[in-house]
């Protein structure tokens, strides 16, 4: 059976093609000159795309490739040829490297989710421009020595990986501000405390058990332990820009003394734990703004709390 193309339909320089069979992107070779000098964007999303082709270098001004959801197994070297390529989604594909994409560097975001990915090159180092990295369920267990080396890299998210220990290149990451580990079987979380320009930390829904005395994140004003198996918080300093803290679902025994110290502390959920006592020095959360402390063992609430 003859497969016949889909009508090219580019407006404001944008090509998108949606829940569409598309193996192959052979046939643009065939559009006019005009089209492959205005695309900015390509949108091919849920069309069972196998390949991209080597002509996809001649779309000179593409700044976003969007290519989620297809059956694509790799990135063609050719990508490289790409001088303002800034942002790639490539969600929910077979890829097994991102090799050809660490010579991409103007690259700013890439999001490569639930793929085959095992490794990440040691040429990701290249990316100097790259400031949100997606690297979620994929077959990781580490990431090298050189991904330190991302000076500009803001947002990182890890989800859904086996991690038990966090690498320690990662650690290294001073420009880090949000970082997303859920559901990555992640145990220890020392060495945290490194990341100093962290504004967001999510770790929902791993197997952490401690909160160790080290964890002082001086910016941070968000963080989520939900779902954990936390038993101990021996962290004693305030986090003095903290302003919503989560860790439902944990089996915390008594009320962390350092959450009384966080002066911009606005929204607290500590429920499904097994807390009995409420320390009166919440009161000094003036700032406070919903507290939920839903299935503990608290019998009594504090006269500070009013």
């Amino acid at each position: 059976e003859t497969w016949t193309p889909p009508p090219v339909h580019v407006q404001r320089g944008e090509l998108k093609i949606q829940s569409s069979y598309v193996p192959h992107l052979l046939w643009l070779q065939d559009c006019e000159d005009e089209l492959f000098e205005s695309l900015e964007v390509i949108t091919i999303v849920s069309c069972r795309l196998q390949s991209l082709p080597a002509c996809l270098m001649c779309f000179g001004k593409l700044r976003v490739l969007c290519i989620d959801s297809n059956e694509l197994a790799y990135f063609p070297q050719e990508i490289q040829f790409l001088p303002n390529l800034k942002k790639i989604y490539a969600r929910n594909n077979r890829i097994t490297s991102i090799e050809p994409l660490c010579h991409c560097t103007s690259l700013t975001e890439i999001f490569i989710s639930n793929n085959e990915i095992s490794e990440i090159p040691d040429a990701i180092s290249h990316l100097i421009q790259l400031q949100e990295l997606d690297i979620s369920k994929n077959p990781l267990t580490d990431l090298p020595k050189a991904f330190s080396l991302l000076p500009s890299l803001r947002t990182l998210t890890m989800d859904r990986l086996n991690m038990p220990v966090l690498p320690r290149s990662m650690f290294r990451l001073q420009h880090i501000e949000q970082l997303y580990i859920h559901d990555s079987k992640v145990e220890i979380i020392e060495g945290m405390e490194s990341l100093q320009s962290l504004d967001k930390l999510i770790l929902h829904r791993n197997r952490i058990h401690t909160i160790p005395p080290s964890f002082f994140i001086e910016n941070i004003k968000y963080i989520d332990f939900d779902d954990n198996g936390i038993t101990r918080c021996d962290l004693d300093e305030s986090l003095p820009n903290l302003e919503q803290f989560y860790a439902n679902g944990n089996v915390l025994t008594t009320f962390p003394i350092f959450l009384t110290k966080c002066p911009r502390l606005k929204c607290l959920e500590m429920g499904g734990n097994l807390i009995e006592i409420i320390p009166p020095e919440i009161g000094n959360l003036k700032e406070m703004i919903r507290l939920s402390l839903l299935m503990n063992r608290i019998r009594e609430i504090p006269e500070e709390i009013s």
